[in-house]
């Protein structure tokens, strides 16, 4: 595969990856002047909900887990360049995180909720620091196009 079309692909993988991570964190945050979120629709059947959430949570444990395996990466760079691995790894994790916000269902009830104004900002505070320290932590383990930036 040439280096244009790897990098390329890697661009298109992260744009990807990095459009199902915002989807899922404005998905869970449930602000309200979102269009949707975690928190709306119309419940089904508990037992339903709870199947269709718990299939979506070990579809990307799997994901997650199989593809970071050594074993899996040797195998799996026998099909796609080497360079592109990684890549791959993160266009799957960005279409699992938009599956996430399709198909949840949303629960009856209240979990917790905060009701004091200071503990709100808090929340929403180490909430929004908390992501982006995740975003900027998976750019330090394995940046974009790490193996291909040079087409």
């Amino acid at each position: 595969m040439s280096r244009v079309i790897v990098f390329i692909y890697g661009l298109v993988s992260y744009v990807v990856g990095l459009g199902g991570l915002v989807c899922f964190i404005l998905f869970i945050s449930s602000w309200e002047f979102l269009p949707f979120h975690i928190d709306t629709g119309t419940p089904n059947s508990i037992t339903y909900s709870i199947l269709i959430n718990l299939g979506l949570i070990v579809l990307f444990g799997l994901q997650h887990s199989i593809m970071a395996r050594s074993s899996f990466k040797n195998k799996w760079i026998k099909i796609i360049s080497p360079a592109a691995e990684r890549s791959t790894y993160v266009l799957f994790t960005g279409v699992i995180m938009g599956l996430f916000c399709l198909y949840w269902q949303p629960l009856n009830g209240v979990l917790w909720q905060v009701e004091n104004e200071v503990g709100q900002i808090a929340l929403t505070v180490g909430f929004i620091l908390g992501w982006v320290l995740v975003v900027l932590s998976s750019f330090l383990i394995n940046p974009p196009c790490q193996n291909s930036c040079h087409p």
